[in-house]
């Protein structure tokens, strides 16, 4: 079982108010019906800021309820009506779609590059 690294979830030491206001609401990016089906274009990731695709990415893993240890992921995602928190969902390959695993990989291609 192989598992995503926890500071891969929580890696960065981001600053939510440099976060677009348009994604401080519920949904960041729209991910919310839409983070589990649908590959978002490179068009669409590359003129995203760090602080957005850091909390694009782990909005993947909150959606599954993953628990945050670190600021600011911790108080972004208990602030949004929809993150429930799950004790079981530890961030494991196998706990993710392909969908949602090929996502994580290309949005931290983009952070990795900002």
């Amino acid at each position: 079982m192989k598992k995503f690294n926890s500071t891969k979830i929580e890696n960065n030491n981001i600053n939510v108010s440099k976060v677009p206001k348009s994604n401080k609401g519920e949904n960041i990016s729209s991910q919310e019906d839409t983070s589990s089906n649908i590959k978002p274009t490179d068009s669409e990731l590359k003129s995203l800021s760090k602080e957005t695709l850091s909390l694009a990415r782990n909005e993947i893993f909150a959606r599954h309820g993953y628990i945050f240890q670190t600021e600011p992921y911790k108080s972004y995602f208990n602030s949004k009506t929809w993150y429930k928190l799950d004790a079981s969902f530890k961030g494991t390959d196998e706990e993710l779609n392909e969908t949602e695993k090929y996502n994580v990989k290309l949005i931290l291609k983009y952070e990795n590059n900002k």
